[in-house]
């Protein structure tokens, strides 16, 4: 039993299950990485921020939780990084030993880019995020042409991701055949809470979405919460969203966030009225 141990049953104090080491003005990296050494196997929840996630011995830290978790000597489970704190440049090396650890994923506020959105598709595509259920996109700057990477690297997945989409520019012929071959997967997919508000997303992002809404649905996910606020669509790109409403592949859905985009649009998609077909508006 280590000293560690020994001093938490003495003093009769829980081990800490969330720890957030953002904002920490004057401590150098060392110091910082010197506390999250000696953090609990139990810890669950970190948040990080540029300080930590841009110093080289972040690398070793998650090869370390990634050895342990391969071991069951690892319970963390969830990562939120602070606003600016990642960058395209660290998501290549990032992603693939964080994601593997991860069910909920919290990138509000860093801009991923082009390279960080190939990063993380190639995340996904490998099997690595395979546990995901929350991904959290808000304010990263994806627009409808950095989606699209994403969902090219979910193209020809056969291995066990959680999201699966097409490429845009499918015909419909081939759309069908890809969704009856992820139809017949036995592989589940478990997304339930997808955050893209303040994304410039446009219309032909509300296009890719739905697309992706259908397939995640196609491959047994059953999305709860789905946030789309300021995403600068207009009446054709809320219609997409609709449409998958509609032919109910959102039937659980609980949380539907369209602040600030065409609400009035969407609701005259529908026969019902306003309050009576959307309680989870």
């Amino acid at each position: 039993m280590g000293l560690q141990t020994r001093v938490h049953e003495k003093l009769g104090v829980r081990p800490p299950r969330n720890v957030d080491v953002s904002g920490s003005r004057g401590l150098s990296a060392q110091n910082i990485f010197l506390f999250l050494e000696g953090l609990p196997a139990q810890l669950q929840h970190i948040t990080l921020d540029s300080v930590v996630v841009k110093d080289p011995a972040f690398i070793r830290f998650l090869e370390g939780r990634l050895k342990a978790a391969g071991k069951g000597g690892s319970a963390l489970n969830s990562v939120a990084f602070a606003e600016e704190s990642l960058s395209r440049l660290e998501a290549p090396e990032v992603f693939p030993l964080l994601l593997p650890l991860l069910e909920h994923l919290c990138l509000k506020g860093n801009i991923l880019g082009r390279v960080g959105c190939a990063a993380l598709g190639e995340a996904f595509r490998s099997g690595r995020a395979s546990r995901l259920r929350t991904l959290d996109l808000e304010e990263t700057g994806i627009d409808w042409h950095q989606l699209n990477i994403l969902l090219q690297a979910f193209r020809w997945t056969w291995c066990p991701t959680r999201l699966e989409a097409v490429n845009l520019y499918e015909s419909l012929y081939q759309l069908e055949v890809l969704l009856r071959s992820f139809q017949r997967s036995d592989v589940p997919v478990l997304l339930e809470n997808l955050n893209l508000s303040g994304n410039p997303l446009g219309d032909l992002g509300m296009n890719v979405l739905s697309r992706l809404l259908y397939v995640l649905w196609c491959r047994g996910a059953r999305v709860r919460v789905l946030k789309l606020r300021r995403c600068e669509c207009t009446e054709d790109g809320v219609e997409d969203l609709a449409r998958v409403i509609r032919g109910g592949w959102l039937s659980c859905l609980e949380t539907l966030d369209l602040e600030d985009v065409a609400r009035a649009a969407f609701f005259s998609s529908f026969a019902e009225p306003e309050g009576k077909a959307f309680p989870f508006l």
